[in-house]
């Protein structure tokens, strides 16, 4: 290709919105991982960076078990033996990590836990534990500088409007469906339950001591596993992300930018397994796929019925359209009660707890006030914390069942005529019920 490509044709144009689509599956793409495959695949991204190719494979069932196992990992195998202070960190991982997900149908706990039962301290132990502590470099050259020197190689024959059409049309798409709708909230959902989990087991294991000493040693040990926010971000953070590996396919397959071909062993990665990965110094952890992924019409995780989003280890994460709730929002919303809608700080999450539980319920429940009646009906008003008032007309339907309804209305409702009008669409003065004709 000589020159710089500054405008696609049709027929390139078509391959991108294909290409868009594929990618878009392969980042939300569920179902057993094609095991063999990947660790072909990842032997061939480090040979492609100029690294000696891992020679051990630890496969976790979700991104929980990645950080919180590799974390456990690095903790049971620095030095010699693990001292009482990382035995005790070790022991809230696990605990933690049994919390969140238990262990579903008995079955064993996967190899970033099991091993390290028997024989902590041993040759394998410590091997595991030196080059899980060892990552940084090893990840920086195979998902960021290889990457990098990629796409020099893209700019130096793909113009700026080509390569902004890619970024926009392609790149773009993929990043809001795959990382912004699905992997944002699987890493916030990770953040805050299982962090919840590890201070109260940490503190558990301090109780006894005099509470200054207490609340530094607390301070102390969840220091100590500070390196599992570093994992949590650290795959987002790639140029491996199916976005980018979209990106690169198109300039690769498409536009024949020969360099491209370095990046075919993270790209058969991504088809073969999860996307998320942590390559390290002689050893990789690579995740399997959800078992399935449930998204509304926009692209958003939503379970009507279920988790959104499951892993085999019984990792999930419960969403209404793309907002994480709590799984009894979902699953009983009759047991939700209406103090702890009232309590919940998140205002997103509490209007769709208010939704869920509905309005009749908790204008009953939760201390609403009466603020008019007349022919019409009721009035309610009640005043949630950082967020306008709920406000509801209570009606009784004569023309049939005289059965009584809860309507939520515009807060600044004045009277329940006012407010049945505006469910109507007419004003006050229009409004003539059936029953008084």
């Amino acid at each position: 290709m000589s020159g710089r490509l500054d405008r696609l044709a049709p027929s390139q144009e078509t391959r991108l919105a294909a290409l868009r689509d594929e990618w878009r599956a392969i980042g939300l793409a569920a179902g057993p991982a094609d095991r063999l495959r990947a660790e072909r695949a990842a032997r061939e991204a480090y040979r492609a960076a100029g690294l000696p190719p891992p020679s051990l494979f630890l496969w976790v069932r979700s991104p929980l078990e990645g950080v919180l196992g590799a974390m456990h990992l690095a903790v049971l195998g620095a030095g010699a033996a693990p001292s009482p202070a990382r035995l005790r960190l070790a022991a809230a991982l696990r605990a933690a990590y049994a919390d969140l997900v238990g262990r579903p149908g008995g079955e064993p706990w996967g190899r970033a836990w099991a091993p390290l039962e028997a024989a902590p301290g041993d040759a394998l132990v410590r091997f595991m534990g030196r080059t899980l502590m060892d990552s940084r470099g090893v990840r920086d050259q195979v998902a960021r500088r290889l990457p990098g020197t990629v796409g020099r190689a893209v700019r130096s024959v793909v113009g700026q409007r080509v390569a902004e059409q890619v970024r926009r049309e392609l790149q773009g798409d993929v990043r809001h469906h795959v990382l912004r709708r699905v992997w944002a909230p699987t890493v916030a959902e990770i953040q805050s339950r299982a962090w919840e989990r590890l201070r109260d087991h940490v503190e558990g294991h301090h109780a006894g001591r005099w509470p200054w000493a207490r609340a530094w040693s607390v301070v102390r040990d969840l220091y100590r596993l500070v390196a599992i926010q570093d994992a949590l971000h650290a795959p987002a953070r790639d140029r491996t992300t199916p976005d980018w590996l979209a990106a690169y396919d198109f300039f690769g397959s498409v536009l024949g930018v020969d360099a491209v071909r370095h990046l075919r062993g993270s790209m058969d990665l991504a088809r073969a397994a999860g996307w998320w990965w942590w390559p390290h110094r002689g050893a990789v952890l690579l995740g399997e796929r959800p078992d399935h992924v449930l998204l509304d019409d926009q692209g958003r995780l939503h379970g009507p019925r279920g988790p959104a989003l499951a892993y085999p280890d019984g990792w999930t994460v419960w969403a209404w359209h793309g907002v994480r709730v709590p799984r009894g929002v979902i699953e009983n919303p009759e047991s939700v009660s209406a103090r702890e809608v009232l309590a919940e700080p998140d205002v997103e999450v509490r209007r769709i707890m208010i939704e869920r539980v509905g309005h009749e319920r908790l204008i009953r429940d939760g201390g609403a006030r009466r603020v008019a009646e007349d022919d019409t009906g009721i009035l309610w008003r009640l005043d949630l914390p950082e967020d306008e008032p709920l406000v509801c007309v209570e009606v009784t339907d004569a023309t049939a069942t005289f059965r009584r309804y809860v309507l939520r209305v515009p807060p600044d409702s004045r009277s329940p005529r006012e407010a049945v009008a505006w469910t109507f669409g007419v004003e006050p003065g229009e409004y003539r019920p059936i029953a008084e004709s």
